[in-house]
């Protein structure tokens, strides 16, 4: 019998932030035993991210199979029809249809649990409780409904309270720790009570500590060292090790037939600065401010430093991080940001390029396109476009000489797909992406680049991916593998249809060789897409996800 007909279970395992980096060198020194087991006889190896190597992109790249020019999805938010404002997005902005999806309409039965951007949760064969972008544990956010009531019950959480701050930091790493046991007890219990052949569990802890923990590791850092911090120098792999633990007991409970999938949506590095790309686009005059006197009085105070990142890097260093919603642009701040600048200060028919989203994405302000569009659609817009390039890569850091810009793409080089037009104009990698610039800030601070004193590691482009189970060659490794690649993978071996219209391959490299077969991986005619109709949070919802997204540094 050809084993494709066998039944085939699989259980995929995320480590949002998950990189070999860290993971390899802690198995060769004996802190992560499992870890160890899982590579000593499985095939495992880089998995790259999207661009930019974002949470919610990413994760839904896996989820579809596609890149984010055919699932429309680039950042934690979306810019709104005809405007210049952004809200946070959920399930309902991405267009196409689920892994989990495809699979119970195969008839397989699933688990899902703690993906990001998988709110509000769509109807399954089985049970998917949603993650990040989720508002709460109040929210509607089980499949069935019916499951909610018995996790609230178990004390399940989705978020941990604890922001990152000076003076903060115990409770920060305990909250994390503490979530992530609640979870595992919610999920091995589900395991147990319900048969299932696609399980799916997302380990977040590893992102929000690799965000605020990186520099108590990093000796190369700019602020290790700081007196009183060496207590915290391994907490990061001291949650790894949490981690590894778990993944002995999933482990214990996986049969022969069961295939294990680790994945990252990105890796991880060490992070030193902003660069303020509005700033920027500013100096060289593609960005102008209105004339008017209340602008002109913000822009006072702006150039004498009396900015939003001041204020809150003052209260990092007094311990009080939590309060950045406070002094901070977004919905339920309006009366606040009246004394800052922000986009409503922006002479948008004079303004031809503006950033908007998290690293280094760019838009033109295309007449037509934009609600004050200036630059006309063909030859003006390639020679904008190209001049803000060039002006890219000539980026140097005022403090040190240092160019700051690695590589600058165009959308279309980047993305392809029907949304297409949703993707910035131009995607910029910052220098080792040690650089960050978060065009979401708007006018946060009225430096060209400045150090970061919240965030000290952000994301990287080589994630990870590791298979251990029967139909895997432990002596292959993974070649150009990319994060769309994992869906098609799962739907071939667990005996399913691949449908034609995903971007990613088959990772055949990885198969033993009578596990391949030709004939089952014809891709296979049908509409993946959704087209589903954009469901809004409420305010109360969209305030607490804004805040979520505040804490983790994704939103100004």
């Amino acid at each position: 019998m050809n084993n494709l007909e066998k039944p085939l279970r699989v259980a995929v395992i995320g480590l949002d932030g998950g990189t070999f980096d860290l993971i390899k060198p802690w198995v060769d020194a004996g802190h992560l035993p499992t870890f160890k087991k899982l590579m000593d006889n499985g095939a495992w190896g880089e998995l790259l991210s999207t661009m930019p190597p974002i949470t919610a992109p990413a994760w839904s790249s896996f989820i579809t199979g596609k890149n984010p020019g055919n699932h429309g999805l680039i950042d934690f938010v979306f810019r709104r029809p005809d405007s210049y404002s952004v809200s946070p997005v959920n399930a309902t902005i991405r267009q196409g249809r689920s892994l989990w999806s495809l699979l119970s309409e195969g008839g397989k039965r699933v688990l899902v649990m703690n993906v990001p951007v998988t709110y509000p949760p769509e109807a399954v064969h089985g049970s998917l409780i949603t993650g990040l972008m989720t508002p709460s544990v109040n929210s509607n956010f089980t499949h069935p409904p019916s499951l909610a009531e018995s996790l609230r019950k178990e004390g399940y959480r989705i978020h941990s309270p604890q922001s990152y701050a000076r003076g903060n930091l115990d409770k920060f790493i305990a909250s994390i720790d503490e979530v992530t046991e609640i979870q595992l007890k919610s999920l091995r219990r589900l395991m147990a009570a319900e048969p299932w052949d696609f399980m799916m569990y997302v380990f977040r802890g590893p992102d929000r500590m690799q965000h605020g923990l990186w520099h108590f590791m990093d000796e190369n850092h700019p602020l290790h060292g700081a007196p009183g911090t060496a207590v915290y120098q391994h907490a990061i792999r001291n949650h790894y090790q949490l981690i590894d633990k778990h993944l002995a007991e999933l482990l214990d409970s996986f049969d022969e037939q069961t295939l294990l999938i680790m994945m990252s949506d990105h890796g991880f590095g060490p992070f030193h600065k902003y660069i303020y790309m509005n700033n920027w686009l500013m100096k060289w005059g593609l960005l102008k401010l209105k004339r008017g006197p209340l602008t002109q009085l913000k822009k006072s105070a702006f150039q004498l430093g009396i900015t939003p990142i001041t204020i809150y890097n003052q209260m990092l260093k007094l311990g009080l991080g939590g309060m950045k919603g406070k002094v901070t642009k977004g919905k339920g701040n309006k009366k606040l940001a009246r004394f800052f600048l922000s986009f409503n200060d922006i002479d948008w028919p004079n303004t031809k390029v503006y950033s908007l989203g998290n690293a280094g994405q760019l838009w033109i302000n295309v007449r037509g396109r934009e609600p004050h569009g200036t630059v006309a659609p063909g030859k003006e817009y390639e020679t904008v476009r190209q001049d803000v390039m060039t002006r890219l890569l000539e980026m140097r850091d005022p403090q040190t000489g240092e160019k700051m810009v690695d590589k600058v793409y165009t959308r279309e080089e980047m993305y392809n797909g029907r949304y297409l037009e949703k993707m910035p104009d131009i995607v910029f990698v910052p220098q080792n992406f040690r650089y960050l610039s978060f065009g979401e800030y708007e006018f946060a601070s009225n430096k060209l680049v400045d150090v970061s004193y919240g965030i000290t590691g952000w994301h990287r482009m080589n994630g990870m991916t590791l298979f251990h189970g029967l139909p895997i060659d432990p002596h292959k490794q993974p070649q150009d593998a990319h994060i769309e690649d994992i869906a098609p993978t799962v739907l071939y071996l667990m005996g399913q249809p691949v449908p034609a219209e995903m971007d990613g391959r088959i990772l055949t490299e990885l198969l033993q060789t009578d596990w391949i077969d030709e004939a089952r991986m014809q891709r296979v005619q049908m509409d993946t897409t959704t087209d589903q109709q954009h469901i809004d949070f409420s305010d109360d919802d969209e305030a607490a996800v804004r805040k979520r997204l505040e804490d983790l540094g994704y939103l100004g």
